[in-house]
């Protein structure tokens, strides 16, 4: 039997989860001294309150779910003999994905883990689990599924903007964003996930309707006109994803309805509270 391991910095609708059978390992969370598991005993809301209050040396730091954490999850969720497809956050900004190949190492005497690196995150990874259950639903093998796994990693659009670059310049995870602050005081500032990675454009926008309008070109630039699968993140702005998702409906053909989501903080404490963006890849 095939079961679907992932990381809390995937996002997906609460009824997924239970709808594709997918279990998700939380990543560590830590403020100062203080550890907590996301989604288990930090909450969005209590997050988003504390993050109004941090400084340079009180800002909240991410880390892996270890090794043990995810020989724990795949021991509870598995059986002897089943298949494991572990789906995980770019292995280039964290180390989610080495500590599951341990883990997968500690266990293959019982389980065959099949590690796969999404070079991406949030919805990206939601809907590589939505797809690989319906896959296997359909009689597919763990090979013939990560082969769709990857197609969507090659395709998907990831295009996001800030509200201000604080929580960026503090989390030092936007590669070669310090180099930029100089210019771009009271800018919007667009950033792409590029082979993995977090990177800004060059644009220069100050007004968050631009910045809006950028994001759909940016994304539509990769999309094209093929049917798609489109999702709105959004982190604790639900309002302005309306806006955003109004825009894509009107911009893209839509296999689906758009898919409107709030971002894990897993992923938003690098990026901060106002973070908008599309993820979306043509099916």
């Amino acid at each position: 039997m095939l079961r679907i391991v992932t990381d809390s910095a995937g996002d997906m609708p609460l009824d997924w989860r239970q709808k594709y059978d997918v279990h998700f390992v939380p990543v560590n969370i830590h403020f100062g001294t203080e550890q907590f598991l996301h989604g288990v005993d930090l909450d969005d809301a209590t997050y988003y309150k504390r993050i109004e209050t941090v400084t340079d040396k009180t800002f909240p730091k991410t880390s892996q779910p270890n090794p043990h954490q995810f020989e724990q999850a795949y021991r509870k969720v598995a059986q002897k003999g089943d298949t494991i497809l572990s789906i995980h956050v770019t292995g280039k900004l964290s180390k989610t994905v080495e500590s599951a190949q341990i883990a997968a190492s500690n266990v293959k005497g019982d389980f065959n883990v099949v590690v796969f690196d999404s070079l991406g995150g949030s919805t990206g990874m939601g809907y590589m689990c939505r797809e690989a259950r319906e896959l296997d639903r359909a009689g597919k093998g763990v090979d013939e599924i990560v082969k769709r796994l990857e197609y969507i990693r090659d395709h998907f659009s990831f295009v996001i903007t800030l509200a201000t670059l604080k929580y960026a310049q503090m989390s030092g995870r936007v590669g070669g964003l310090r180099a930029m602050l100089g210019v771009m005081l009271n800018m919007k500032p667009i950033i792409q996930l590029t082979e993995g990675v977090l990177l800004p454009t060059e644009d220069r926008i100050r007004v968050r309707s631009k910045a809006f309008e950028r994001i759909i070109e940016l994304s539509k630039s990769k999309i094209g006109d093929k049917p798609a699968m489109i999702s709105v993140v959004h982190a604790a702005a639900p309002e302005e994803a309306k806006t955003l998702a109004d825009l894509a409906r009107k911009s893209f053909n839509l296999k689906e309805e758009v898919l409107v989501q709030s971002l894990s903080i897993a992923v938003s404490i690098q990026l901060g509270p106002g973070t908008m963006g599309v993820i979306g890849y043509p099916v």
